[in-house]
C-alpha cells in the first residue's frame, strides 16, 4: 500500500515477518491495511498490533462489530482493553443475532453477562472447574446455584460439558433470575439459548440504537 509493492506471504513468511526486530513499522501498516482491504481481518490484527497502529484496529473493530464477530472483538480487547466498550460488546451481539451467529452472540453475552456480575456483587459463584470432576453432587449444586441466580455463562460452560442437561425451561427459569437481579445481559443469553426470540430483541433494543446495517444483512444472504 501508499504505493509499495506487497510480497504475498504464507503462514510462516507473516510469522517470520512478525518476529522480525528490525522491520520498519510502515512495512506492518502497509501489510495490515493490504489484508483489512481483502477481508483478512486476522492477519490485519497481526500487523497492527504489531505496528501499534491504532487507527488500524479501530477499522477492523468497526468491522467486526458490523460482522457480530466475537473473536475479532475478544482480540481486539486483548491488544487495546480501553478500545472495547460494553456498548461495542452489545451491538456486536445485536449484529450477531440478526446475522444469525448465535455462537457469537453467546459469546459477546456471556462477556457482557461477566462484567455485568463483577458490578452487581461480591459474592460471585466460585469457577465451575472441570479437571479431574468426580463429585456429581458438586455439579448438581453449581447447577441449581446457577439457575436460581441466573448465571447463564455458569450455565453455558456445563451445558457445554455435559450436553443436554439444561432444558429450555430452565434456560428460561435462569433468564427471569438474571432479570431480577438486574443482568440483562445474561437474560439475553438464556432467552437465546431458550429460543425466545421476542424476548431477546427486546432487551438487545434498550442498548443499541439501530440494527444491523443492511451491507451485513446483505454478507449474510451470499455467504
Amino acid at each position: 500500500m501508499r504505493g509499495r509493492r506487497l510480497k504475498p506471504l504464507n503462514c510462516i513468511q507473516q510469522r517470520d515477518l512478525l518476529a522480525a526486530k528490525d522491520t520498519p513499522p510502515e512495512i506492518f501498516r502497509a501489510y495490515g491495511e493490504a489484508y483489512l482491504q481483502a477481508g483478512a481481518l486476522d492477519d490485519a490484527i497481526n500487523f497492527f498490533q504489531t505496528c501499534g497502529d491504532r487507527a488500524g484496529m479501530a477499522e477492523v473493530k468497526r468491522l467486526a462489530i458490523a460482522q457480530g464477530n466475537a473473536h475479532l472483538l475478544f482480540r481486539i480487547a486483548d491488544a487495546i482493553p480501553d478500545s472495547v466498550t460494553e456498548e461495542d460488546w452489545w451491538a456486536t451481539a445485536t449484529a450477531a443475532v440478526q446475522l444469525g451467529k448465535e455462537a457469537y452472540a453467546c459469546q459477546a453475552l456471556a462477556k457482557l453477562g461477566q462484567m455485568v456480575e463483577a458490578r452487581l456483587s461480591k459474592d460471585k459463584l466460585a469457577a465451575f472447574s472441570f479437571a479431574g470432576e468426580s463429585d456429581q453432587e458438586r455439579l448438581l449444586r453449581t447447577r441449581q446455584q446457577a439457575l436460581e441466580r441466573g448465571h447463564a455463562f455458569q450455565l453455558l460452560r456445563i451445558a457445554a460439558a455435559f450436553p443436554g442437561t439444561i432444558s429450555r425451561e430452565e434456560w428460561q427459569r435462569a433468564g427471569e433470575a438474571a432479570l431480577s437481579r438486574g443482568n440483562d445481559a445474561y437474560a439475553a443469553l438464556a432467552w437465546l439459548k431458550a429460543g425466545l426470540r421476542d424476548r431477546l430483541e427486546e432487551i438487545l433494543r434498550r442498548y443499541t440504537a439501530a440494527p444491523a446495517r443492511g451491507e451485513d444483512r446483505e454478507e449474510k444472504k451470499t455467504s
